[in-house]
């Protein structure tokens, strides 16, 4: 009697264990699926979306200091113009602009032979005048001149230090044995004038 009781008693402190160890399974599953992997889901989401915002505003910093230099480009070019502008003369400035081109070259000792200003070039850049260079004329005038080979190098490189913008043209190098061994140099300088006198300013 008291062995079927005892025998009982196991299957129901059993049968107790088992159907606790079915609920906490349970309870344990419904806490993942219903709580933990919403969750960890949810911080994966949010892990993503905090990757990407970072991503973007590093994208932004990136923008900022392209535009950044951008404005730096834009304000060097806006200064080359200034300077180019500046270096460009007056239709009345003409005569003392090729006086300081013969006395630069006379520094270096070259003798001047011919100097002609082409007013056809002068006539056919105001017919073709564009938009974008509105204002400006461009003037060819033919150099001859003599002297060293060396010194006329020397006179190129010092164009640039006048007061006004030329820009080299066609050159031509003649030797002659009677004046050997200097030459004689044919080129073009090619002047940009304003297309007003200065007067009228």
């Amino acid at each position: 009697m008291n062995v079927k009781y005892k025998m009982t008693g196991m299957a129901e402190t059993l049968k107790t264990v088992l159907i606790a160890s079915v609920l906490l399974i349970a309870v344990c599953l419904g806490w993942f699926f219903f709580f933990y992997h919403p969750k960890t889901s949810r911080l994966d989401i949010v892990k993503e979306e905090t990757q990407d915002l970072v991503f973007k505003l590093q994208s932004l910093r990136v923008t900022e200091a392209q535009v950044f230099a951008l404005g730096k480009q834009v304000e060097v070019i806006k200064n080359d113009i200034k300077l180019l502008q500046d270096k460009v003369i007056f239709k009345d400035d003409l005569p003392a602009a090729i006086k300081e081109i013969k006395a630069s070259g006379h520094k270096f000792g070259l003798k001047f032979l011919n100097i002609i200003p082409d007013y056809a070039s002068l006539i056919n850049s105001k017919e073709n005048e564009q938009e974008p260079n509105a204002g400006l004329l461009k003037l060819i005038v033919h150099f001859k001149l003599q002297g060293y080979y060396k010194s006329f190098g020397k006179f190129l490189s010092s164009l640039d230090k006048l007061p006004f913008y030329i820009s080299l043209g066609e050159v031509r190098i003649v030797y002659n044995d009677s004046i050997h061994p200097q030459v004689d140099v044919l080129f073009d300088g090619v002047l940009f004038l304003h297309d007003r006198f200065n007067s009228e300013i």
